[in-house]
């Protein structure tokens, strides 16, 4: 069994098989998911889990 943690900057994608993909690859910390306004020009888990209202912009 192989287990890969998703976390909040985890970068998703679409792999070459059309597939929808999350991780390994991070935003980290700096620049960080692109809705924190620090430069971050990839999708993230965080991303995610805002445009879907599963966070508050307005307490984010």
């Amino acid at each position: 069994m192989i287990e890969i943690g998703a976390g909040g900057g985890s970068i998703a994608y679409i792999n070459h098989l059309g597939l929808l993909t999350v991780g390994p690859e991070s935003a980290s910390s700096t620049p960080g998911p692109a809705c924190y306004r620090q430069g971050g020009e990839h999708p993230t888990v965080t991303d995610a889990d805002l445009i879907l209202g599963f966070l508050n912009a307005d307490f984010f």
